[in-house]
């Protein structure tokens, strides 16, 4: 691997299942005087269990319902990561739908799925609300589709994706990975951290004490101190994460730091294209200077968000940090830049105890589902290796000075929805079913079962009571928390540039590289992602090059 200059960029899913029941597997057939509705579920990194744990809460919901001349319902699944196209819809038996990375509108435009207003806008009989009471603003505003002066439906939000920092908690009680109240940075690095069990963590990136981020890093700097700290004092690794997909992986970190600096508003911008920029700017002799006046934002000017303060102090951030030995060394290349080292493997060194221990793991919030095999393998359910007892962390992500103290703003990526395939007869079982299926998926207390089974969120508003939150795992509970703090970015709009450009404009790379959003333009006129030996601020500037001669903004004109 060529060396990199100073402030250089790097290299920047899933498990798959099938579920197995009597009707597919042969033997007795228990359901055969059920009436059958068929489900199709894209894994990803959240597995199935969810899935099989809401099919058996809806057939005993079902039990006794006369359908179509039988009584109850059996569902079958099919659970798997090869992925289904919209066109494929109609030649299959499963009427629901649980996808991801799918353009909605094109769904919608090409008659794949079907009308499911009644089952989002209709009170739902499982926890007397609507479906759309718990979805946010802008999600109401890209799903909602006008038809003959009528607000309608075709699909609804799924499970919430995100990018980030997981931490082992016992690892940073263990060696005191945590800053100590009052530090001083010119008393050297071994003073900083918490020393004995009598010494004070500082209040954390909430800024109050008591809480569970205290003593982690706030800004990015003292990010930087804590792997130091954790490389030379504790003798542990950092951070890792999967060199297999560290194109994306890296691209989705730098637009979650990106997101949290820009905040919701700022952020939007890149989907809306209807505001004003407040912080755009470009680099003088090495620093970001801010432009003078805000900028109105159109459809015709929107490469000029490429210059957004948020995304060059990512992209400075990290450079800084590959720049450090124990992360662009020749052992790490091996890990952390190798093409063969899966995001499975680094879940796996992360969740080891043996040898050197790895302290921070750079994944998706999903990671823990795709780790299952790994935690089945340390130990029962019951041990303190599971997932629900071992303690490990969702880490906020750091901050640059500037915005220390202010809200979170976390992304989502993967684009997650559900729908109902379209050519139903709407007067047919299967047709109600499957809206009542939607209906049951999205109430409350599957919500909740969702939250507790996978230890992430739905896409969408809502809360847990006291005892659903108690029985999540640390790690989801953690997660939960951060979720409810947060301002949620959906990167999606629902005007005609961002429907017309969703490959340009969406974080998930298609071309399994990096993110369009991080494309830039170098000086020999070579398009690169964040993968090249270009500097911060060249990498920066090629940005902007690279989107203000994207032909999508004059055709906006």
């Amino acid at each position: 691997m060529k060396k990199f200059i100073k402030k250089s960029l790097p290299c920047l899913l899933l498990a798959s299942a099938t579920l197995c029941t009597a009707s597919a597997c042969g033997g007795n057939n228990p359901n055969k005087n059920k009436a059958t509705l068929y489900v199709y579920s894209f894994t990803s990194g959240f597995g199935d269990e969810w899935l099989t744990s809401l099919i058996t809460d809806y057939e005993e919901k079902m039990k006794d319902v006369e359908i179509d001349g039988k009584v109850g319902i059996h569902i079958e699944p099919t659970a798997e990561k090869s992925d289904v196209d919209g066109s494929q819809m109609a030649g299959r038996s499963e009427t629901v739908y649980f996808l991801e990375q799918k353009d909605y509108y094109d769904l919608v435009a090409k008659n794949y799925i079907a009308d499911i207003t009644e089952a989002v806008t209709s009170v739902s009989p499982y926890d007397n609300k609507t479906l759309e009471s718990k979805m946010f603003e802008d999600q109401k505003a890209y799903f909602a589709r006008q038809s003959n002066g009528q607000t309608r439906y075709y699909a609804y939000p799924h499970y919430f994706t995100s990018f980030g920092i997981v931490y082992d908690v016992e690892l940073f009680d263990e060696k005191g990975y945590y800053f100590a109240d009052g530090y001083s940075e010119d008393a050297g690095l071994e003073y900083m951290f918490i020393q004995s069990a009598g010494d004070t963590k500082t209040a954390g990136p909430d800024g109050e004490k008591g809480n569970a981020d205290d003593g982690l890093p706030t800004t990015y700097q003292e990010f930087l101190w804590l792997c130091d700290y954790i490389a030379t004092i504790g003798n542990d690794n950092p951070l890792i994460w999967s060199g297999e997909h560290r194109h994306s992986y890296l691209s989705h970190f730098i637009n979650a730091l990106a997101t949290d600096y820009e905040g919701l508003e700022q952020m939007r911008l890149n989907y809306s294209f209807d505001g004003k920029a407040t912080d755009l700017g470009k680099i003088v002799n090495g620093a970001f200077v801010k432009d003078a006046t805000a900028t109105d934002i159109d459809g015709t000017n929107g490469a000029e968000l490429a210059r957004q303060a948020g995304k060059y102090y990512a992209l400075d951030f990290y450079s800084d940090l590959y720049a450090k030995n124990y992360i662009n060394n020749k052992e790490t290349e091996k890990t952390l830049f190798s093409g063969t080292y899966s995001h499975l493997d680094a879940q796996n060194d992360f969740l080891s105890k043996s040898g050197k221990r790895n302290a921070m793991l750079l994944d998706g919030s999903w990671w823990q589902m795709e780790a299952t095999e790994t935690f089945d393998y340390m130990g029962s359910s019951n041990s303190a290796n599971s997932k629900q007892n071992r303690k490990l962390g969702w880490m906020p992500l750091p901050k640059h000075e500037d915005k220390v103290g202010e809200k979170a703003t976390m992304y989502d990526i993967m684009y997650p929805l559900c729908v109902m395939k379209n050519g139903l007869d709407p007067n047919g079982w299967e047709y109600k079913y499957s809206l009542d299926f939607i209906q049951f998926a999205n109430s409350d207390e599957q919500l909740a079962k969702f939250t507790q089974i996978t230890g992430c969120t739905k896409a969408l508003n809502y809360s847990l009571t006291n005892d659903q939150y108690k029985a999540l795992s640390y790690y989801g509970k953690s997660f939960y928390d951060q979720y409810k703090n947060a301002d949620i970015l959906f990167p999606y709009h629902n005007n005609l540039l961002f429907a017309n450009n969703q490959l340009t404009f969406q974080s998930l790379a298609p071309d399994g590289v990096s993110s369009p959003l991080y494309k830039s333009k170098g000086s020999n006129g070579m398009i690169f992602s964040i993968e090249g030996n270009t500097s911060a601020t060249d990498y920066f500037n090629g940005m902007y090059d690279y989107f203000k001669e994207l032909t999508i903004w004059k055709k906006a004109k």
